[in-house]
């Protein structure tokens, strides 16, 4: 249960990354689907790994390997 569904969040602003995931969603219509093959990787991990990607300068290896790195541990 969350504060909000037991009525004990007074505040109804919404949060900047509130706001941000409610767009992500409106981009789900237009990622693939998988038909075939490897099962696509969910919306919002992939935004995920672009974001990191663009703050550390990573290549998609480097990428890759990185959290294959760090979900081993």
């Amino acid at each position: 249960m969350t504060q909000l569904e037991l009525g004990l969040c007074k505040s109804t602003k919404r949060t900047r990354k509130a706001v941000f995931l409610g767009e992500i969603n409106l981009i789900a219509p237009y990622a693939l689907r998988g038909k075939s093959g490897r099962p696509p990787v969910e919306l919002v991990t992939m935004l995920r790994l672009l974001i990191l990607q663009q703050l550390f300068g990573l290549s998609d290896l480097a990428t890759e390997e990185a959290v294959l790195e760090t979900t081993l541990h």
